[in-house]
Formats: structure tokens, sequence, C-alpha cells
């Protein structure tokens, strides 16, 4: 019958129609899988990979000791130079404290200089006015005015020189008749005795 046959040719053409696009899409995919296929590395390529990955990871632990290393050098150099810093201020406090103990020792250094400069001063005024009262005495005891006109103590060491004098007035350190100085050897054993008692006695004064 004609009806029948036309529908069954329309459900074969329907049917051939489905079986032609599910059969495109079959080709699509194949195409797909061949690209990615492509796109896949050969066995070589992928071992030099994986050699290239697992040097790199070495490397990388390498590095990472050695970070590691550097951090405790730094934390160590770090220690080192709080300490340092440390030592620094103690010193400069140390340094200010020997400053102030080195101000007093030049100011008492000074104060015994200037102390010594006024002793020396009074020892010479002193050892002048002895001088003066040695030779008064010794011409109020010996009563001889022209055998010494003047006196000299040496204030360091202390010894006592005697000298005569011209008639000018003018005093003469020698003797007017050996011309060397005057000395002790020059004076009786009775002028010496009491040359002594007018030192005791200026001394005493």
């Amino acid at each position: 019958n004609v009806i029948s046959t036309i529908q069954e040719i329309s459900i074969t053409k329907k049917s051939y129609l489905a079986k032609n696009l599910e059969l495109e899409k079959l080709y699509k995919k194949r195409e797909f899988i061949r690209t990615n296929l492509k796109r896949v590395p050969s066995d070589e390529l992928l071992k030099n990979s994986i050699n290239i990955i697992n040097r790199l990871n070495q490397e990388k632990g390498q590095l990472e000791q050695l970070i590691s290393n550097s951090q405790i050098e730094v934390d160590s150099i770090r220690l080192k130079v709080e300490e340092i810093e440390k030592q620094i201020i103690n010193s400069k406090k140390e340094l200010r404290k020997m400053e102030k103990e080195n101000r007093k020792i030049d100011l008492a250094l000074k104060v015994q200089e200037v102390l010594k400069e006024y002793q020396d001063e009074i020892k010479e005024s002193k050892l002048r006015a002895l001088e003066i009262e040695l030779l008064r005495y010794f011409k109020i005891i010996c009563g001889k005015k022209d055998i010494i006109q003047r006196v000299s103590i040496d204030k360091n060491k202390f010894e006592i020189k005697i000298f005569n004098e011209e008639h000018s007035g003018q005093e003469k350190l020698f003797s007017l008749e050996t011309n060397d100085k005057l000395n002790h050897e020059q004076l009786s054993a009775g002028e010496k005795q009491l040359f002594i008692f007018s030192l005791i006695w200026a001394l005493i004064r």
C-alpha cells in the first residue's frame, strides 16, 4: 500500500538524518581526540621534562637550605652586633667616667702646682727674711759689722754662703783678699760659734 510505503520512507529518512547527525558528532569527537593526542609530549620529551623538574626541585632544596643557613648566620651576626653595641655603650660610659677622673686629676695637679708655687714663694720669702735676721743677729752678737755684709741661703740645698762688700757699698761675691767666695774657714772658731748661735736665734724667731 502506498500510504504505508510513504510512512516507512519518512521514518527511514528521519532515522538516516539522526544517524548522520550522530556520525558527524562522532567525527568531530574523533578530530578533537586526534588534536589532543598531538599535544601530548613524546616519551623522550616527557623524560627530559621530568629530569628538569627533578633538577629544579633539587636546586630548590639546596637554595632553601642555603637560605636557612644564611638566616642562622644573620641571626648570629645580629646578636653579635647587639653585644658590640652594648659594649660600645659601656665603653662610652667608662670613657666619660675616665674623662671625669682625668679632669679631677688635672685639677688636682693644677692645684698642686699652684700650691707648690705658693709654697716656693713662701719658702723664698722666709729664706730671705732668715738671711736678713741671721745677718742682723750675727752683727749684734759679734760686734764686727764689716766681716760679713751679706748672707745667702740656697733654697734647694739650704747651703749658707757669706759674702763681704767693697767700700763702695756694692755687693761682692768674692773675698777682697783671695778673690774666692768667702767660706766659713775664714772665720775664727769663736766667730763660727757666734754665727751658729745667730742662725739658731734667727730660726726660733
